[in-house]
């Protein structure tokens, strides 16, 4: 792929309430421990506690790649307009008559099917990328464009400047997707070590790259025919990026093609490296695109270009795209009036749609500045100064600006201090967002002082304060507890619309808490919140309909919303969504769709698909190599993180010397620590141990009564081994 690397690690976030996992079974057979899936009943979850919108940053690179789009961009004048298709790539390509023919009569249809300004020349460029009939002797466009990109020659890239614009301005008028998943398969093995594909690093690849949604299309192009075993590399894809579909301008219209642009980066997440097959998943992450600085700014003023965004917003593009869009207007003129007010409009309307598609944004150097006389640019690159700007705006306008710039500072260059000093400063001035948001950096040192803030900014009309300040109230935090004003509190900001505010009423209503219990309230409040796109309304309404509480049970409508809930980032939801897949719940059974779940959800911190992770490792199940030591580690990643039945795994690994090295004592240990947070598999393993005096002195008092615990907890084995100690 033309690819160069840099170093880099990954964020982890908090954990939610789990549905079920995998543990350590209770078995009393010749002293051995066997594993095997324990269910529990799946629960609810609470709306976060932190209601701010939040930015999951992460780390994806401590080093600097140097940008092909500088190279590129340079061969363009003012003014440049792309000759037809046919004489940018005559001096190139064989045979470009019939080339140019071909794809002009594929691309024909396609291009009358998008309303936006796709030519039928564009809708051909984009045909010529999936046209791929070359050899090595007698190479075609695809693989001869990205021979240059790979070369970064800029004589060669000279050559194909025009045919360059053409298929970048063209594949800029499609809409972008955003499926689960994307595949690319290779022949070759990619080199996998420090220096290259290395779990941790950050990949950019400088060609134009075509993938697909389907991953048996992909198996295919590696795949043997004769022994029908793949060989070379197989990518898994996953991330919002500049990808489009252009399935319906392939030559070939069953591979559902996906296309990257050039110079894309991905975070290479997770690495399976087998005799013959690599399988490499990688995160994309949001890059530069390559004439970024030409199009489509160059092509339309300004005021058309904030009104395009609008446009594109209505039609449903990502947040983040639009906001980079804009932007890039103020990259050139930092005081462009319209652009900072829609702007400041839509940060506004959607934060939190926002904040999602702008986590995987790198951070950068600059230094967010503490005045009023300053705008950000809402990105890593800098803060725009805006004196000019600040001369004609009011001081609402001002003041807004500046909160913005705290909010960035806080979220994504994790300056808490440079937040606060101005958070502090606007709340001094009534400014009711500053003091929510000054709550919630007091709220963990200083929960007092929090609600106090939260009550003012209420009080001023600031919904995410009345959303705060009910959960205040709900956990005792900085006040004492008051369920039924925690629920009047949830209600008002419910009521104003406040997504979040529903689940927790919702939540409220299904457990009687503050207000009577009404679960068919409970599920309205859910479907509401899940309308809107709520990942927590969307989990919840999912165990609802699973457990079949207030709802018909419906299998089926569960796994839709686990989906739906997944695709919004919900690691709970990725957690049942691959319990679903691996147990055949609603959905056909498939332990390589839950073990791609569980690695997602893993990436997202959570401790119970870590322990589940762990045991497709272990077992060598859902298309892995078995390998007890990387389970022993994602075992002790998800016992430190408090995991009672990982600790009672990674307890049971060190009693039989599996991918760890043997230790008794440190068996009983996590067994303890397991069974102390009430676990009852590790109590009655924990019985075992002092009934034959495995790690710790023989203790038969002892052992009786961590049994009695156990089958008092529902373990049938510790009901047998009581009565076989009576005997």
């Amino acid at each position: 792929e033309g690819a160069t690397t840099t170093m880099g690690c990954s964020a982890s976030v908090g954990t939610r309430p789990t549905k079920k996992e995998r543990c350590a079974s209770a078995h009393e057979a010749s002293g051995v421990v066997v594993p095997a899936a324990a269910a529990v009943v799946a629960s609810l979850c609470r709306a976060p506690r932190q209601t701010w919108w939040s930015c999951d940053s992460e780390e994806v690179g401590a080093g600097t790649v140097p940008q092909l789009g500088d190279m590129v961009n340079a061969l363009y004048p003012p003014g440049y307009a792309p000759p037809p298709l046919l004489r940018a790539l005559e001096p190139l390509v064989v045979e470009a008559s019939m080339v140019v023919d071909t794809c002009l009569t594929v691309a024909k249809h396609a291009a009358a099917f998008y309303a936006s300004g796709l030519t039928e020349e564009g809708a051909a460029a984009i045909s010529l990328m999936t046209f791929e009939y070359g050899t090595p002797d007698r190479k075609d466009p695809y693989m001869l464009l990205n021979e240059a990109l790979f070369k970064w020659n800029a004589l060669e890239l000279e050559s194909w400047h025009d045919y360059i614009f053409l298929l970048l301005r063209s594949l800029r008028e499609l809409p972008h997707v955003y499926p689960d998943a994307i595949y690319r398969a290779v022949s070759q093995r990619v080199l996998v070590d420090k220096t290259h594909y290395c779990k941790g690093n950050t990949i950019v690849w400088h060609a134009v790259v075509s993938a697909t949604t389907d991953a048996d299309v992909a198996k295919g192009y590696i795949t043997d025919k004769q022994t029908n075993k793949c060989a070379g590399t197989l990518f898994i894809i996953r991330g919002h990026g500049w990808g489009y579909d252009v399935s319906r301008f392939c030559c070939v219209k069953s591979e559902k093609d996906i296309m990257l642009e050039p110079e894309m980066s991905f975070l290479v997440t997770n690495i399976t490296d087998t005799d013959e097959l690599v399988i490499v998943e990688l995160n994309m992450v949001e890059s530069t695109p390559i004439l970024s600085r030409l199009l489509p700014v160059e092509e339309v003023g300004d005021i058309q270009l904030v009104h395009r965004t609008l446009q594109r917003l209505d039609r449903g593009s990502p947040a983040g795209e639009c906001v980079k869009t804009l932007e890039e207007i103020l990259a050139r003129v930092p005081d462009y009036l319209p652009a900072i007010l829609v702007l400041r409009s839509f940060f506004l309307e959607h934060p939190t749609e926002c904040a999602v598609d702008l986590r995987l944004v790198p951070v950068g150097e600059a230094q967010m500045l503490d005045t009023s006389k300053r705008i950000t640019s809402l990105r890593h690159r800098c803060v725009t100064d805006g004196t000019g700007l600040a001369q004609r705006l009011s001081a609402s306008t001002q003041q807004q600006s500046l909160y913005y710039v705290g909010t960035w500072a806080y979220y994504v260059n994790s300056n808490v201090a440079a937040a606060q000093r101005i958070f502090a400063s606007l709340a001094a001035q009534g400014h009711a967002g500053a003091q929510y948001s000054l709550g919630v950096c007091l709220e963990a040192a200083e929960a007092v002082k929090a609600v106090v803030l939260f009550q003012r900014s209420a009080d001023a009309g600031h919904i995410g304060a009345v959303n705060a300040l009910a959960q205040c109230y709900e956990e005792g935090s900085g006040v004492a507890k008051n369920p039924e004003k925690s629920a009047a509190l949830f209600k008002r900001a419910a009521d104003a619309g406040h997504a979040d505010a529903m689940v927790s009423l919702a939540f409220c209503f299904y457990t009687g808490d503050g207000v009577e219990e009404d679960i068919a309230l409970s599920v309205a409040l859910y479907e509401k919140a899940a309308s809107a796109g709520n990942s927590n309304a969307l989990y919840n309404l999912a165990v609802l309909f699973e457990k079949g509480e207030g709802v018909q049970k419906d299998g089926a409508k569960a796994v839709e919303l686990y989906q739906r809930a997944a695709d919004a980032g919900n690691t709970d939801a990725m957690y049942n969504l691959a319990l679903c897949f691996e147990n055949g719940d609603g959905v056909p059974k498939s332990a390589d769709r839950a073990r791609q779940l569980y690695q997602r959800a893993v990436e997202g911190g959570h401790t119970a698909a870590m322990n589940n992770l762990a045991f497709f490792f272990e077992h060598g199940e859902g298309g892995v190599t078995k390998d007890a030591a990387r389970a022993a580690a994602l075992f002790q990643r998800a016992a430190d993180a408090g995991n009672p039945g990982a600790m009672t795994n990674l307890a049971r690994l060190y009693q039989t010397g599996r991918g760890v090295q043997q230790d008794f004592v440190r068996a009983v240990e996590l067994y303890q620590r397991a069974a102390e947070s009430g676990y009852p598999v590790a109590m009655y393993n924990l019985a075992r141990c002092y009934k034959h005096g495995e790690g710790v002195d023989r203790d038969v008092a002892r052992a009786v009564g961590l049994y009695r615990q156990a089958a008092d907890a529902g373990i049938v084995e510790a009901v047998d081994a009581l009565a076989s100690l009576a005997s």
